[in-house]
């Protein structure tokens, strides 16, 4: 879909960007080492859209990823364009065990070229919870008060 690439709200991610999981097939990817990130040992990899409609789509030529060795996570990207300039860098400003699982609730994207930051912050966080149809109405989506009323957040 075309959308992959436009901004998600009007934040500096995109709608790629938040996704979960994308496909692998999409990208080429080649390992450039080992490198410290916040003084975690991470490997850096490099990824490539294989299709140049998909690089158009996505807005950026390559990108290099940090990923943390003992996690298996990554904690930053730097985003490319055809002429090799940074203009995007995602980084994770905060990482914390949840229920067992290494969760990013601070994150960043900085715009180089619009000179403009987006954080993220993840303030509730809870795992393995039972989304039974039962337990998913109105009132339970809305916090447990109906939708529309209570008080303002």
């Amino acid at each position: 879909p075309i959308c992959r690439g436009l901004s998600a709200l009007g934040t500096d991610f995109t709608c790629e960007d938040l996704k979960l999981a994308f496909p692998l097939a999409d990208y080429n990817f080649r390992l450039l080492g080992r490198a410290d990130c916040r003084g975690e040992s991470c490997l850096q990899v490099e990824m490539t859209p294989k299709e140049e409609r998909l690089q158009r789509e996505l807005n950026f030529d390559h990108a290099v990823g940090w990923v943390r060795e003992d996690l298996a996570m990554i904690v930053r990207s730097d985003y490319y364009d055809s002429d090799g300039n940074l203009f995007r860098t995602f980084q994770v400003d905060e990482l914390k065990q949840i229920q067992g699982i290494w969760t990013a609730t601070k994150t960043s994207m900085v715009n180089t070229r619009a000179d403009h930051r987006t954080d993220v912050e993840l303030t509730d966080v809870r795992y393995f919870l039972d989304l039974s149809k039962e337990r998913l109405t109105p009132d339970t989506m809305a916090g447990g008060r109906k939708a529309g009323k209570g008080k303002k957040p």
